[in-house]
């Protein structure tokens, strides 16, 4: 197999490294091929030792834990839990006349805490998806990933 004649042509090219992934080298002109220089050494690159629940940028690209999105995807579910609990308790509020008021208190006490309850699964939540990587929009106080351009809650550009 004959090397390519540019280093934009090549599958081993990381144009937004500019290295040469095969020869470990950097390519100062990517039209002038290392590989068809005479003599070229390759260089052996380590893999540095990364954790699972950090982010690690691998060529170019933002690589996001599996844990981080699993508790982004719970944390939507229990903020949009709280907001159907919310919308229940406004339900109560408005049947709070035409209900016995013996009803209304339990009913009330058992929304209000177990909307406690969500409030402090949310808190952990957030807690967690922050330690993990998570970004907090300065805007609507949302979690998002990192490396997000805008919000996709509120649309703030970050």
């Amino acid at each position: 197999m004959l090397p390519p004649r540019s280093c934009l042509n090549c599958i081993f090219y990381s144009s937004l490294r500019r290295r040469c992934l095969k020869l470990g080298v950097i390519v100062e002109d990517p039209l002038n091929p290392p590989c068809m220089k005479e003599k070229v050494k390759s260089v052996k690159i380590e893999k540095p030792q990364v954790s699972l629940k950090k982010e690690v940028e691998m060529r170019g690209e933002t690589v996001i834990s599996q844990q981080l999105i699993e508790i982004l995807k719970k944390l939507d579910e229990t903020i949009n839990t709280k907001n159907e609990f919310i919308k229940n308790l406004n339900a109560l509020e408005e049947f709070k006349e035409k209900i016995p008021p013996e009803l209304y208190r339990k009913l009330s006490q058992d929304y209000n805490s177990k909307l406690a309850e969500i409030e402090k699964t949310i808190e952990k939540l957030r807690l967690t998806a922050t330690k993990l990587g998570g970004i907090e929009c300065p805007s609507c106080k949302s979690i998002i990933l990192p490396g997000s351009k805008y919000c996709p809650k509120c649309g703030k550009k970050l």
